[in-house]
């Protein structure tokens, strides 16, 4: 048990001497350090502008796909269930309709969750 430990230890050793630890600061002292700042401040804000339409071609196309996977979910266990529900007994009736709420429940997350999402958006792309 010992000799792990210690095998352990000198592998973050080892890991810990190869690692490149580089500073970018330019020099200690203050007035370098608040350059590379504005200077980082300035090409951010020139590199991160997006054009309008840049956000909803990356975001419409995912939102889709999750609201189709869970439509198609959604069904396909409703299927299950009201085969089950009507090849059951009526013990088991009960218990299908305890999955069938949570089904319910799952379905207005899924579509409540997307009509939020699409009324957020169509709120925050008019500014």
């Amino acid at each position: 048990m010992k000799i792990k430990k210690y095998t352990i230890m000198l592998f973050i050793f080892v890991c810990i001497l190869i690692i490149n630890t580089n500073v970018f600061a330019d020099g200690f002292s203050i007035d370098g350090i608040f350059r590379q700042g504005q200077s980082f401040i300035e090409n951010g804000s020139q590199n991160t502008v997006m054009d309008d339409g840049a956000l909803s071609n990356i975001i419409n196309p995912i939102s889709g796909a999750f609201l189709t996977v869970g439509t198609f979910v959604i069904v396909g266990v409703g299927i299950y269930l009201g085969i089950k529900y009507v090849t059951s007994g009526v013990d088991d009736k009960a218990n299908v309709k305890k999955q069938a709420y949570g089904v319910l429940v799952s379905a207005i997350v899924i579509f409540g969750a997307y009509g939020i999402w699409k009324l957020v958006y169509g709120i925050v792309s008019k500014f």
